[in-house]
Formats: C-alpha cells, structure tokens, sequence
C-alpha cells in the first residue's frame, strides 16, 4: 500500500504546468522544420505523469515516458522508452517557469532546457549532444504550444 505522504510530494504539484496536450515545433540548424505532439497525463493516484510524444516524420523517434518524484523532493526521474529501442533515463527539474532534462551516458549525454511564457502555454527550449561530456552542439530548437489542458486527477 502507498503511504499518503507520496500522495503529498510538493515537488509532484510542479509538474501540472506540464498537463495537456502541446503541438511541437522542431527547429534544426539547417533550417529544416519538423512538427509533432506530445501529451502529459497524470496516472491515477497523481503518483507519476505520463508522457506520450510523436513526431511527423518516419524517420522520427516516438517516445512514452513516466516521470516521478525523486527522494529529494526536488528532482525527477524521468524514463523514456523510444520506438527506436533506446531506454534513456532522464535527470529532470522544474522551477521557475524553467524546465530541464539531462542524460549523461559515455558516447551520448543530452541536454534540455526550456522556458515557459508567462501565461504557462508556451514553452520555448532547446536540445543539445556531446559525444564526449564536455563539447556540446545544439541537436534542435524546440517550441511547445499549448492545444488543451487537462485536470485530471
């Protein structure tokens, strides 16, 4: 049985700017502009948040992912399960109108930050790699635009 001091996490309650359903713009240096969706949901019992992304594109990556609560009560976890096999487990935080992802991995670390607008229903970011933990480019600019807001419980 859960405790239902989890229930309470206030860290968890940080995560409802992210509830709805965003339309994406991807922005890459080469000017190339692609499009998709992604979806956040609570499961029941607000326990952990669900995140379901699909790009419009065959050679993109769709992706679901369950985010929850770290034991700081500060941080997230965030594991991400892509149509292409590859099971990266996310380091995530949220505060400040400022969201961030990061995966560090030998051959591949990533890196994630975006920017909500003051109205919540925009998020501005930006992707970035290394192959060595050290030298990062930017992979793509990303813009998150607010379709429908859920409130789930």
């Amino acid at each position: 049985m859960v405790q239902e001091s989890y229930h309470k996490l206030p860290s968890l309650e940080r995560l409802n700017v992210l509830v709805g359903e965003w339309n994406l713009e991807f922005i890459f240096p080469n000017g190339q502009h692609l499009h998709g969706r992604e979806d956040f949901e609570w499961m029941k019992n607000r326990l952990f948040l669900f995140e379901r992304w699909h790009v419009a594109h065959p050679d993109a990556t769709d992706r679901v992912g369950i985010i929850g609560a770290d034991d700081d009560g500060e941080t997230f976890t965030m594991h991400s399960f892509g149509s292409s096999g590859v099971i990266p487990i996310y380091r995530m935080s949220l505060n400040d109108g400022v969201w961030k992802l990061w995966h560090d991995h030998p051959g591949l670390s990533q890196r994630f930050e975006g920017k909500f607008s003051d109205d919540g229903n925009t998020i501005t970011s930006y992707w970035e790699r290394s192959t060595d933990g050290s030298r990062w480019e930017r992979d793509f600019d990303l813009i998150y635009s607010r379709v429908t807001l859920r409130t789930n419980v």
